[in-house]
């Protein structure tokens, strides 16, 4: 696999090459199931040009805590190239509207994602089954707006400060505070 990535990569260095993991489907497991696991094959490559794409359902599926996937990819010579936002229960890649769920985790995510300076592609990967697509594309979009707008809210030195102190209360307290004038 690393071989033939970095082949790939050689053959066309202008490009860049993003590896998306995830833990399940079709098969039960993945060879690049984990941010790990997808950022060791990326380094072993090489290659500067290959990166990992972090789709935040595929993560919640592996146990991950998806700010600290942006950190490690950061530190890893900016291997992040892509994030694909998407929600679900953690059980399986329902591809739900993205804030479905999490409020706390999303905006640690959004917070993350500016900490390490992240100017790479982001997308919406959700699949409606049963709702109108454009309306849960568009209530997706209009959530991650809504994230940056409440760390806008509490600022980037208080929210890092509030981190960086460990306590949950304080945090939800910050974080409704912000979210819920």
């Amino acid at each position: 696999l690393t071989e033939g990535i970095s082949r790939l990569a050689g053959e066309y260095p202008s490009l860049r090459f993003s590896l998306e993991y995830k833990p399940k489907e079709p098969r039960t497991h993945s060879y690049l199931a984990r941010m790990a696991d997808t950022l060791l094959v990326a380094i072993e490559t090489g290659a500067s040009n290959i990166g990992v794409t972090i789709d935040t359902g595929h993560a919640y599926v592996a146990g991950e805590v998806v700010g600290e996937s942006i950190v490690l990819a950061s530190r890893a010579g900016n291997r992040l190239f892509h994030m694909h936002f998407n929600d679900n229960h953690a059980s399986w890649d329902d591809d739900m509207i993205v804030g479905s769920l999490r409020l706390t985790e999303y905006i640690e995510m959004f917070y993350s994602l500016r900490k390490v300076g992240y100017d790479g592609f982001v997308s919406v990967d959700i699949f409606p089954y049963r709702e109108d697509q454009y309306e849960a594309t568009r209530q997706s979009v209009l959530n991650m707006k809504k994230y940056d707008e409440i760390i806008d809210g509490i600022g980037m030195s208080k929210l890092g400060d509030v981190i960086e102190n460990g306590d949950p209360c304080e945090m939800v307290r910050v974080i409704r505070e912000a979210a819920f004038k």
